[in-house]
């Protein structure tokens, strides 16, 4: 528990707080917020692993919260990488309440590497106050030739990046994490960031409760040293 002036303190939220933290949400984010009002989905994303993860800033004496905090490990092995989620602060006694939230994330937990994509750019000096170094994500897509109308994207330019050679790949479906992990040995990647274990992705991408995702293997000379995980969107019924 970190403590700080005016009787606020930071702390890691409990597992019977849930419901605490989705009322925060819901007076303060946003009455429809998905997490403020699904249960389901906020013990799926934050407390599938024994653990709650959001860290409280609130008043020692009132209880009431002032911020809140939700973040994602990567993997139970320890240093772990992690990855941001809610970040919300209301009207407090405490300059910088927000920052000191967010160093408590990090610094207590002594992750190896924090990510937050999709991050409010308005928050980006914020983030350097605590060492975040902020780029814009690259974005990859291939057009499907034999159409000519899209339901998700305006398309502007049809240009088609050239393969740089005529090596074939063929995909292998790993249907099941039991065949994830006879055919890709995930923990050969411990130094890539962020690192994801086997338990994040089985809880990820095959146990998801809304989603079906499609794991697939690269197969190059009879060895998968490389997996791409997809799903299909819809837009528009198309």
């Amino acid at each position: 528990m970190g403590k700080m002036q005016d009787n606020i303190v930071i702390r890691q939220a409990g597992m019977d707080e849930i419901e605490r933290v989705m009322l925060f949400l819901k007076e303060n984010w946003g009455e429809h917020h998905i997490m403020a009002n699904s249960k389901e989905l906020m013990c799926y994303e934050h407390a599938w692993n024994v653990e709650f993860t959001f860290m409280i800033a609130e008043d020692s004496i009132t209880q009431k919260i002032y911020g809140v905090y939700g973040y994602i490990p990567y993997s139970e092995e320890k240093p772990r990488d992690m990855g941001g989620g809610i970040w919300k602060v209301i009207q407090n006694p405490h300059f910088l309440l927000g920052v000191e939230l967010f160093k408590y994330v990090q610094e207590p937990s002594r992750c190896r590497m924090f990510a937050d994509c999709g991050a409010n750019p308005r928050t980006k000096g914020h983030r350097k106050l605590v060492g975040h170094v902020n780029h814009k994500l690259e974005q990859y897509y291939r057009l499907n030739s034999a159409l000519s109308t899209f339901s998700i994207a305006v398309i502007r330019d049809r240009k088609v990046s050239r393969k740089k050679n005529n090596a074939v790949y063929p995909f292998l479906d790993l249907e099941t994490m039991d065949q994830f992990r006879q055919y890709f040995d995930v923990t050969r990647y411990r130094e890539v960031m962020p690192y994801k274990d086997n338990g994040y992705i089985e809880h990820r991408y095959y146990k998801h409760i809304k989603y079906h995702y499609k794991v697939m293997g690269i197969n190059r000379n009879g060895k998968i040293d490389a997996v791409i995980i997809g799903r299909d969107f819809e837009a528009n019924t198309t």
